[in-house]
């Protein structure tokens, strides 16, 4: 008849520890964020490290988006829909994007599809160091992070 309510405990868990990273990740000033990173990544977290699910990047200045593997044209990396292998110099590629000239589409067009394309081409960074690129939740149109989104998420 539809039991107690119960959700599964693994799932909620998931959902808790998924909570914990993004607060690592946002909340990086804060004296136990600082423990937590110094004692389990020396220091430096990853986005992959707590969080593959869920996690989108809103680009500004470019600079701290890794390109292909982070989650900020569509809900996938770019790695996962290219086309072509990804040439080996570009693999770790943060800025490709000209301040004088906009995108570099020489260095990466030829391995991504035409739809994806037309999205990139729809980004305009802001070089300016003040516009730093945020971490957002995909779960919420919002883009903050709430555990029944992670849970629905998991």
């Amino acid at each position: 008849m539809g039991g107690l309510g119960l959700k599964a405990m693994r799932q909620t868990n998931s959902a808790f520890l998924t909570k914990l990273g993004w607060r690592v990740l946002n909340e990086k000033g804060k004296l136990w964020s600082q423990v937590v990173r110094a004692k389990y990544c020396d220091g430096q977290c990853d986005i992959d490290m707590y969080l593959r699910e869920g996690v989108g990047t809103e680009v500004r200045n470019g600079k701290r988006t890794l390109f292909w593997y982070h989650n900020w044209v569509t809900a996938q990396p770019l790695c996962s829909i290219a086309t072509l292998d990804i040439p080996p110099q570009l693999e770790d590629a943060t800025e490709l994007w000209d301040a004088t000239l906009g995108w570099k589409w020489e260095l990466f067009a030829h391995c991504l599809p035409e739809a994806t394309l037309k999205i990139i081409a729809s980004n305009e960074l802001q070089p300016r160091e003040e516009n730093e690129d945020q971490l957002v939740w995909t779960g919420l149109s919002h883009g903050n992070f709430s555990l029944k989104s992670a849970i629905a998420i998991i």
